[in-house]
């Protein structure tokens, strides 16, 4: 029962860290994707939607190519700064980034597209 307990903690732990980040990260995306036009903004798009279109199972093998003991950024995450992935829970956070940050965006840009660009510049006006 101990081990059940420290897993719930854990997942709840985790969540609570991947949406303050994907808040804090992604909403300000969404609002740059919404609202600006720049070279290179239909392939951030598309980057942002990647995962929605990519199976678990491909995701997770990527996920481990990339921040695996021997990955891309794996390696020298815990050789330069001394962080690992494998079993952690930064490990469990980038995982679960890769699967909801894009919904976070998504929405928080959908959002963002409804309102009348004109309220953005009346609030700044107002204060």
């Amino acid at each position: 029962m101990p081990d059940v307990r420290q897993a719930i903690g854990l997942s709840l732990v985790a969540a609570f860290l991947t949406a303050g980040i994907a808040g804090v990260f992604g909403v300000p995306l969404a609002y740059v994707l919404a609202r600006t036009s720049f070279p290179g903004k239909n392939i951030v798009a598309a980057l942002v939607d990647l995962p929605l279109a990519v199976p678990h199972t491909v995701a997770g093998i990527a996920l481990l190519f990339v921040f695996g003991r021997r990955g891309w950024i794996g390696a020298p995450a815990g050789e330069f700064l001394g962080l690992s992935f494998w079993g952690t829970l930064a490990g469990i956070v980038a995982a679960m980034l890769f699967v909801s940050a894009p919904y976070t965006v998504s929405a928080a840009r959908i959002g963002f597209e409804a309102i009348d660009p004109r309220l953005d510049k009346v609030a700044r006006t107002l204060g």
